[in-house]
C-alpha cells in the first residue's frame, strides 16, 4: 500500500514518465482516490486485475482500495499525470452532509464508477480542465489554495454522477482480488524475513503448485520477482534517505542475505549500483515503488 498523505492538506499532484522516472507502477493499492491522466504515449492500467489499454488523452479514476497497476507498452514510454486525495477531504462526515451521501460509498467501497474517461465522452473536455486547474494551484500555491483544489474536485464529481447516473452498487469483491490484497500486505509486513512459496501457499491456503500459478496469472510475474521487486524498491528509499547505514546492513534489513547477489539485482532493476545511487541523492521518486 502507498504511504498516507500527510499534512494539513491532504493532497498530491504529479508527473511520471514510465520507463524513465520508474520503470512501472507495481501492482497496490491505497487508501485515497487517484485520478491519472495520459499524456502521452500507450500502455496499460490494471484496475482489480481487469486491464484496460490507455493512450495520450485518456483519463483513469481509481477508488480507495482498488488494486491497480501501470505499465507501458513495449519499446515506448508512457508520460503520466495523477492526482491522489483522500475522499473525506471533501466530506463533512455526517449524514446531514450534502456530499456525504455521493463520495461516502464510494469511499467504502459499495459503488462503482466508470474507470476510463475518454476524449469520445461528451463530458470530457470539461472533466479535464478542471484536473488541469489543479495541477497549475498546486504549481503557484495561493493564499486559497486549498478552496481552489476544492471546487474543482467538487466539479468532477458533479460531472462524474450527472453524466454516470449509471453508478451502481458494488458487488462482492472477486474472490482473486481478495486473495491478492492478502498475498501483498503479507509481502509488506514480511518482506525483510526470509519468504518462501511454500509458505505464502499456506498463508493462502492454497497448494504451492496451485500459489504459483495463481500468483502468475493475476499479478504477471513471479512471486519471487515480485517479492525481489518490492524489496529493491525499499533498498532504494533508504539507501536515498539521509543515513549513514551501510549498505550491507540495509540489504540485510531488505531481505537479502547476500551483497553480490544484491547488487546484482539491484544494478540489474536500476542500471545503477548501490553505492552509485546512494551518491547521486536524487529524488526517491527515481525508485521504483513497486507494491508500496
Amino acid at each position: 500500500m502507498h504511504e498516507p498523505l500527510t499534512g494539513s492538506f491532504p493532497f498530491a499532484a504529479l508527473t511520471a514518465v514510465l520507463p524513465d522516472d520508474i520503470s512501472s507502477i507495481s501492482i497496490h493499492w491505497q487508501d485515497t482516490m487517484e485520478i491519472l491522466l495520459i499524456r502521452e504515449g500507450n500502455g496499460r492500467v490494471s484496475i482489480d486485475l481487469e486491464k484496460i489499454s490507455v493512450k495520450k488523452g485518456d483519463i483513469c479514476l481509481i477508488l480507495p482500495g482498488q488494486l491497480h497497476s501501470i505499465d507501458a507498452d513495449s519499446n515506448s514510454s508512457l508520460k503520466i499525470s495523477m492526482i491522489q486525495f483522500p475522499l473525506s477531504l471533501l466530506s463533512g462526515g455526517t449524514d446531514n452532509d450534502d456530499a456525504f451521501a455521493f463520495l461516502e460509498p464510494l469511499s467504502k467501497g459499495e459503488q462503482v464508477i466508470p474507470w476510463l474517461i475518454t476524449p469520445e465522452d461528451g463530458w470530457y473536455n470539461e472533466f479535464r480542465q478542471c484536473f488541469e486547474e489543479m495541477f497549475q494551484l498546486q504549481t503557484f500555491y495561493s493564499a486559497a489554495y486549498p478552496l481552489g483544489i476544492k471546487s474543482c474536485l467538487f466539479r468532477l464529481f458533479y460531472l462524474l454522477f450527472y453524466n454516470e447516473p449509471s453508478v451502481k452498487p458494488k458487488s462482492r469483491p472477486q474472490k482473486s482480488v481478495v486473495k491478492t490484497k492478502q498475498i501483498i500486505s503479507y509481502i509488506t509486513d514480511h518482506y525483510s524475513e526470509p519468504l518462501s512459496t511454500e509458505q505464502m501457499a499456506k498463508v493462502c491456503e492454497f497448494s504451492e503448485s496451485h500459489f504459483i500459478k495463481f500468483f502468475k496469472s493475476t499479478i504477471g510475474i513471479t512471486f519471487t520477482e515480485c517479492l525481489n521487486s518490492y524489496r529493491l524498491s525499499q533498498a532504494a528509499r533508504l539507501l536515498l534517505a539521509d543515513t549513514d547505514e551501510p549498505i550491507m546492513d540495509i540489504a540485510r534489513r531488505c531481505g537479502f542475505n547476500s551483497i553480490p547477489h544484491f547488487n546484482r539485482v539491484f544494478k540489474k532493476k536500476y542500471g545503477i549500483t548501490p553505492s552509485a545511487l546512494r551518491g547521486t541523492k536524487s529524488s526517491p521518486e527515481k525508485a521504483d515503488p513497486s507494491l508500496s
